[in-house]
Parts: structure tokens; C-alpha cells; sequence
């Protein structure tokens, strides 16, 4: 009997677990469809201790009420890998967001300007 009952409600669970991940990397707003498998490590090893970076995938840190941002010269990888890593925390059911400093000054100054700076750091 348990088993007609997994197998008859397993379905409908895979299918709201699929939706509820691509609904939160859609809510992320990743401007490339980018991930930590995808990275080659390889490219900067010495630089980027994979280590760490995989560790951040885990989403701890967002448990803790951390926020992640990487800073560094263009074409680094910087972009890949903070999205693989959200990608990744969406995976494992944490809200996250992506976006650029320039896109985060842009909010910040337009959200200054008509005096709701302080609920959207919120």
C-alpha cells in the first residue's frame, strides 16, 4: 500500500519541486543561464580556490544572513560563478538575487531620488 502511495503521489511532487527551482532562478534575474559545472576551473586556479567558491553553493552563507560580492578586473569570471552559485542555492530552496554594481548604483540612486531608499534596502 505505501508503495502504490509513493509512486501515486511522487510525480506530483518531483513536478511542484521543479517549479518551485525554476521559479526562483527566475526570480534571481541571472543574465546567463550559468553554472559551477559549466566554470573552468582550470582557466584562473591559482586565483580561484574552487574550494571555497564550491562551498559557497551550499548556501550557509545565506542561512547566516550573509551576502556574497565579488569584486575583481573584467573577465575573471566573476559573473559565472556568483550566478553558478545562486543557481545552485535555488536548488537547494534559498531566494536569492543577482545583479551588477552598476545596475545595484542605478537602484539605489533612482530609490534615493523618489525617497524609498530605505525600504528597498529592506
Amino acid at each position: 500500500m505505501w508503495e502504490f502511495l509513493e509512486r501515486l503521489l511522487a510525480g506530483p511532487a518531483c513536478s511542484a519541486l521543479e517549479r518551485s527551482i525554476e521559479n526562483r532562478i527566475r526570480l534571481a534575474k541571472f543574465r546567463d543561464s550559468c553554472s559551477l559545472e559549466s566554470f573552468d576551473w582550470s582557466f584562473n586556479a591559482k586565483t580561484l580556490p574552487r574550494g571555497p567558491l564550491e562551498e559557497l553553493a551550499t548556501g550557509e552563507f545565506i542561512a547566516r544572513g550573509d551576502n556574497i560580492a565579488f569584486v575583481g578586473k573584467s573577465g575573471l569570471g566573476k559573473s559565472h560563478l556568483i550566478q553558478g552559485i545562486g543557481r545552485a542555492c535555488c536548488v537547494r530552496g534559498h531566494r536569492v538575487r543577482y545583479v551588477t554594481s552598476g545596475a545595484l548604483l542605478e537602484e539605489l540612486t533612482a530609490a534615493a531620488g523618489d525617497k524609498t531608499l530605505a525600504a528597498r534596502i529592506r
